[in-house]
């Protein structure tokens, strides 16, 4: 539960598509470069999953993140949980 669950997503998204990095992205900017497995929780997932549908894109700072590139973030984020389940 101490083990860095950044570290392991930033792991898994190397070996995924583009989208898991953005996803990674976002992430990290949401927990501000801090997250342990005993952090996530449904409560730090509902946060992240609010914060998508409200987030401005990365690269475009003045543009919110599409409703559609919302969902399909999120899709990514619970299959990685998924995955480290």
């Amino acid at each position: 539960m101490k083990g860095d669950f950044l570290a392991y997503f930033s792991e898994m998204s190397k070996t995924k598509d583009q989208k898991w990095l953005r996803v990674y992205d976002h992430f990290y900017k949401f927990v501000n470069g801090k997250c342990t497995f005993g952090d996530v929780n449904v409560d730090l997932c509902r946060k992240f999953r609010s914060y998508l549908l409200n987030a401005n894109q990365l690269n475009r700072p003045k543009h919110k993140i599409a409703r559609n590139s919302a969902a399909g973030y999120f899709s990514t984020f619970r299959g990685l949980l998924k995955i480290a389940y």
